[in-house]
């Protein structure tokens, strides 16, 4: 194979005829998956509810006891 640094050891030949392909394939069975449908948020609406431990970990503090009081809820995800 020309361009790729096997250095002619037959595991890398190997490696790179496998490895390649297969994550060609699964990137093209991600894309024809079909994406799930989220339900679009709406003003007003409430957040569904959540239980978090506080930061030393001794209690939990809901959504739900926070009513009526401004709360920041940041969320993110990182895939």
């Amino acid at each position: 194979m020309r361009g790729i640094a096997t250095s002619g050891c037959p595991y890398h030949v190997a490696m790179h005829s496998v490895v390649i392909p297969a994550a060609v394939v699964l990137v093209l069975i991600g894309l024809a998956a079909p994406a799930a449908e989220a339900a679009e948020p709406r003003v007003g609406e409430l957040h569904p509810e959540l239980r978090l431990p506080t930061l030393d970990g001794t209690q939990t503090i809901s959504l739900r006891s926070l009513r009526g009081k401004r709360v920041l809820l940041l969320q993110f995800a990182s895939w």
